[in-house]
């Protein structure tokens, strides 16, 4: 299944023979959460950040969050991996746990540093890619965590907004109420009237 995300492919960095084997050997240890051959790979020369594990140019990190690796995405994160790098449609690893629906990943990329409210090259951000994917619990828990992120101002702004909207639905059905009731009571002194 193809990601949804845009069509505008934008790939990494190209690396030199002898760095792609221990790159692509460093994917593998990544979608098994081998963290020790993680280690000696990066010793050797792999590169943490890596961008090629995959045709749309998935890093090492990305790989980790879509095999459900976080350990070894921690890891090489410690070992220099960049949290905050985009795939060659512009996902970050958050919109990839996004689309996974895998709320404990989401929590430890949020914690990491990871932007709730980055856009992938399509516009999107995670709370919508995981909301199109049909992952209800992920989908609230990031727009929760936007919200979060909001400044002070702007959570007040908006709140005031949603208040101000639903007093305004309030009050137009206490307007049509208001209207109901003056009807009927006219109806009542007219039918007093009649019987005088």
């Amino acid at each position: 299944q193809l990601r949804g995300g845009g069509n505008v492919l934008t790939l990494g960095r190209k690396y030199p023979p002898e760095e792609i084997s221990l790159n692509k050997a460093l994917c593998k240890a990544v979608g098994v959460g081998d963290n020790k051959e993680i280690q000696s790979l990066v010793k050797k020369g792999a590169d943490p950040s890596y961008q090629g594990c995959s045709m749309l140019g998935f890093s090492a990190m990305h790989h980790g969050v879509h095999k459900q690796q976080m350990d070894s995405v921690e890891l090489l994160k410690k070992l220099g991996g960049d949290p905050h790098q985009k795939d060659g449609l512009g996902w970050t690893l958050l919109h990839q746990a996004a689309h996974n629906g895998d709320i404990d990943a989401v929590d430890r990329l949020v914690k990491m540093g990871v932007d709730v409210n980055s856009k992938n090259n399509a516009g999107r951000d995670p709370a919508s890619v995981a909301k199109t994917a049909g992952n209800k619990e992920c989908y609230k828990k990031l727009m929760q965590l936007q919200a979060d992120a909001m400044p002070r101002g702007e959570k007040k702004i908006e709140m005031k907004a949603a208040a101000d909207k639903a007093a305004n639905a309030v009050e137009e059905d206490d307007d049509e109420h208001d209207e109901d009731e003056d009807e009927e009571e006219e109806e009542e002194q007219k039918a007093k009237d009649e019987k005088k």
